[in-house]
């Protein structure tokens, strides 16, 4: 599934091969796409004439339904943006989250008849001194939710720009995660808050296992989120990203798409790479094959490259899709004509 700037779009893999199967929300720009823990299929779109909209299929995309999207408790603070879908079972429950611009989050446990903010989030006492996540926005906005799998509590976000947040108690209380985090476009580059979060990634069999592709850096923690190492590959200059992949079995392999500066922004020497690490980011190996041997100015987005086993796809700026079948070694164009890719997802 590839949301775009044009709409949501399907392609299915027979065997070795990937073909166009299906166009939804033609002409619109979709910001999210979420499979939930019942096989529902939710969709947000950011209308420049309408507003936020947000969609549920119950079967696979036939028909959709829309949902009345979250609405702030201040009537001054508007929804700008869906940027996070997530869902899981509770106590035989189903909870569906939603994750906004400017940075809020939601959680409805009636399929999304309602929404209610998570207020502890919502007051949190840094907020006046989070910013605007790019873009020319001036709001900050929510991108990623993580659940840790053992502790059903406790939740991990990020936050464009503010940082990455913990709660213990679902969400009446959080702390700031960003120790060792140094982001050199704050008067103070190690401050609590105010850091640029871009992609946050927990191993799926070591929970608290983190990487996080950041606007100044790669970084990996060990003991989720409490503390930040710096994992950036200083010989090949690899630090400001946006797209940011962990491999489900090894957890010190993973793959990063380089773009060359935060005012930059283009690929790293102009050549679109993909750069792939197995020990934990002490050496990174650089991976262009099947990719542009030419001038390129194609930037990867934050949610813009996924992996499931062997296969991985990425998307551009540029409406450009690449995807691999041997785990990132080499890539195949699947399309060069496609809209501004937003989002991959890979579904069943």
């Amino acid at each position: 599934m590839i949301a775009t700037d044009k709409g949501l779009i399907q392609y299915n893999k027979l065997g070795s091969s990937w073909g166009f199967s299906d166009l939804f929300f033609d002409g619109l720009p979709v910001s999210c796409f979420h499979v939930d823990v019942e096989g529902h299929w939710w969709v947000s779109c950011r209308h420049l004439h309408w507003g936020v909209k947000i969609y549920r299929s119950v079967n696979q995309g036939n028909e959709f339904q829309e949902i009345t999207a979250p609405k702030f408790s201040t009537a001054k603070t508007l929804l700008k943006n869906v940027w996070e879908i997530q869902s899981r079972i509770l106590n035989g429950r189903k909870q569906v989250f939603i994750g906004t611009e400017p940075a809020g989050l939601f959680i409805s446990e009636n399929n999304g008849t309602s929404f209610h903010a998570i207020e502890g989030l919502e007051n949190h006492p840094s907020r006046s001194h989070w910013r605007g996540g790019g873009k020319g926005s001036i709001n900050p906005f929510l991108h990623t939710l993580l659940i840790h799998p053992k502790r059903p509590d406790e939740w991990l976000i990020g936050i464009s720009c503010a940082g990455v947040f913990v709660t213990y108690d679902a969400g009446t209380t959080w702390k700031s995660q960003n120790k060792g985090i140094s982001s050199p476009f704050l008067p103070d580059a190690v401050a609590d808050v105010g850091h640029d979060p871009h992609c946050i990634k927990r191993h799926p069999k070591q929970a608290d296992l983190l990487w996080q592709q950041n606007h100044c850096g790669i970084y990996l923690s060990y003991d989720n989120g409490e503390y930040w190492q710096s994992v950036s590959d200083k010989v090949n200059e690899l630090s400001y990203g946006f797209a940011l992949e962990i491999e489900e079995a090894h957890p010190g392999n993973a793959w990063v798409i380089p773009v060359a500066a935060d005012d930059h922004r283009v690929p790293l020497n102009h050549r679109l790479s993909v750069y792939h690490t197995q020990d934990f980011g002490n050496r990174w190996e650089k991976i262009t094959q099947g990719l542009p041997d030419s001038l390129a100015f194609d930037v990867v987005l934050r949610k813009g490259m996924v992996k499931k086993g062997l296969d991985m796809a990425f998307g551009t700026n540029h409406g450009n899709v690449y995807v691999s079948e041997d785990a990132g070694q080499s890539w195949q164009n699947l399309s060069h004509h496609l809209s501004k890719v937003t989002a991959l997802y890979f579904i069943d």
